[in-house]
């Protein structure tokens, strides 16, 4: 017998064992590979889809501006509450205050909610607002489909105004329900008092002297000096809660007790306000002499009718 000999079929044999071992092995690394890329996809598409949908959401708003966000807000609280309350009611449109919010980036707001019972769809904005008796200019504008509700927040801009305990707010929209001006109407004014009422503060602008030269009957006059880098300047604020349109005119102005012909006239829309601004750096120029002193006269007449309301009222800023 012959030793070191194998026979052919033997050599056969072992040659189709070590091909299904490697056939083996390369299933084994396929498999494990392929689980590999399933995990990564399946995380990436975890991460994926919330920002895919939020980029949906966001193209939805902007292409159809009746798209209704229904997803939960999730709002952080306010320093203060309020109770909700209707705003306006009509059995075709409701505006009410739901709740009380606070943005990292806005502040405190409270959202409105709007509701349109009616085939039409309507534009919701704002007319006027007011916090602890102090004007503020804020942004409020939505569409209403028709037979929906949405909501939004009306922010108040109470650090940027020095307030510090929100107790009062008023507020008074426009209702718009098509592309013509008899079609648009402005609700009366409405109050919201919060759980601060008892111990809301007026406000202050911390780099300011300021005076309220007049306040009855909703009719607002203040005056507010400030001195910016050598740039003296007074800001004076007229404020319209009436339901009628008046003008406000500005018949006596002195600095230092010296009369400066710088007289003016506004009107002011019902549930509105405006501002002016004086800026007095050529009158100190002038002068060579500090303003010490600054006096300022007005009177207020009914826009339409001519009815003189306040005769003259004046007030003086003591810089």
């Amino acid at each position: 017998m012959r030793t070191g000999w194998q026979s052919p079929n033997c050599e056969n044999t072992m040659k189709i064992k070590r091909i299904l071992l490697l056939a083996l092995v390369t299933i084994l690394l396929v498999q494990t590979t392929s689980c590999a890329t399933f995990e990564r996809a399946r995380q990436k598409k975890s991460t994926v889809l919330p920002m895919l949908e939020e980029y949906n959401l966001e193209n939805a708003r902007a292409e159809d501006h009746s798209f209704v966000d229904d997803r939960p807000v999730e709002a952080e609280p306010a320093s203060f509450t309020i109770q909700s309350q209707y705003l306006y009611q009509t059995p075709e449109i409701q505006i009410k205050a739901v709740q009380a919010e606070n943005n990292w980036l806005w502040g405190a707001g409270i959202r409105i909610e709007v509701t349109n019972n009616t085939d039409k769809e309507y534009s919701v904005y704002l007319k006027s607002l007011s916090v602890n008796d102090q004007m503020v200019d804020s942004f409020f504008y939505i569409f209403v489909d028709p037979y929906s509700t949405i909501s939004e927040v009306v922010y108040l801009d109470a650090e940027g105004s020095g307030i510090e305990n929100v107790g009062e707010v008023k507020l008074a929209f426009t209702i718009d329900s098509g592309n013509y001006l008899s079609e648009e109407f402005t609700t009366p004014i409405a109050q919201i008092c919060t759980s601060l009422y008892s111990e809301m503060d007026a406000g202050s602008d911390k780099d300011s002297a300021g005076v309220v030269i007049y306040y009855e009957m909703g009719i607002k006059i203040e005056a507010s000096y400030s001195d910016d880098n050598g740039n003296p300047m007074v800001v004076i604020t007229m404020s319209n809660t009436t339901d009628r349109n008046l003008t406000f005119r500005c018949t006596k102005f002195q600095v230092n007790g010296a009369f400066i012909p710088e007289t003016f006239s506004c009107d002011v829309t019902m549930s509105n306000f405006d501002t002016k601004d004086i800026y007095l750096a050529a009158v100190q120029a002038e002068m060579s002499e500090p303003i010490t002193s600054i006096t300022l006269g007005f009177s207020v007449e009914d826009e339409e009718e001519y009815e003189i309301l306040v005769s003259y009222t004046e007030g003086s800023l003591y810089p």
